[in-house]
């Protein structure tokens, strides 16, 4: 074999491995490109989902400095421009004391055990309105379990507070009224078959307060035996619709 031809397969085969090794290269960075461009739209997707989320979401760094809170907290906190309390001390400055110390309990709380953290509370927004969130505080962990940072997700829950509230008044108001009136009143719950017996019922029958359980089977247990038959079957009339009856 000459040297001429020596020389030129020789090259054949370097230029051949060069394009072997630009073609790996080649490849993987179409790859890399890829991955890249999946990881954009996926982190845009997350980011439409948390922004349109009804719930409150915050980033906080280890120190529980505020990284970055969602449209929800945004608006509802009617907060003009929320990257001026970003690096900033969370809790907010102008959110209660009361709020402060209980959401810095729940922080420390979910650093030190890596446990999730519930709770309830109110807050003012900017203009001084009374908002109930209830916050779920999750700290997250780095590739190597240690605490990366921590995220709190809030829901406004604050028309259900109200209605538990104006519950709670109206019951205490009914009850007054009860203990105020010479009626003996009952209320039976047909799930459980659990009855409440006011106090005047039972002084009525000759009872302490503490002497009749709540429960429907006290109620049969004073029946008459002579009544007890059909009052029962007025009583399955009355839950049936069937007719109105005075048992």
């Amino acid at each position: 074999m000459n040297v001429l031809y020596r020389h030129s397969i020789e090259n054949l085969n370097v230029v051949e491995f060069i394009l072997k090794v630009l073609a790996v290269h080649t490849s993987a960075e179409i790859n890399r490109i890829n991955i890249e461009k999946e990881l954009l739209e996926s982190e845009r997707k997350n980011r439409a989902w948390i922004e349109k989320s009804p719930v409150c979401t915050k980033i906080l760094d280890l120190d529980f400095n505020l990284q970055y809170m969602s449209s929800a907290g945004v608006q509802a906190l009617n907060i003009d421009d929320i990257t001026l309390h970003y690096g900033k001390p969370y809790p907010l400055e102008f959110y209660p004391e009361s709020f402060k110390n209980k959401m810095l309990e729940s922080l420390k709380k979910a650093l030190k055990t890596n446990e999730v953290v519930e709770q309830e509370a109110p807050v003012f927004d900017v203009d001084g309105n009374e908002l109930w969130f209830h916050s779920t505080i999750i700290p997250v962990l780095d590739d190597k379990c240690e605490n990366d940072y921590i995220m709190v997700l809030s829901l406004e829950i604050t028309d259900r507070k109200r209605a538990e509230d104006n519950l709670k008044q109206s019951e205490e108001r009914f009850n007054f009224a009860m203990q105020g009136a010479n009626d003996g009143l009952w209320d039976w719950d047909l799930k459980t078959d659990e009855v409440y017996y006011s106090p005047r019922w039972k002084s009525m029958l000759g009872y302490k307060d503490d002497e009749i359980k709540h429960h429907v089977s006290e109620w049969k247990r004073l029946l008459h035996p002579d009544d007890l038959d059909m009052t029962l079957a007025n009583a399955e009339a009355c839950i049936n619709d069937e007719k109105n009856s005075r048992c």
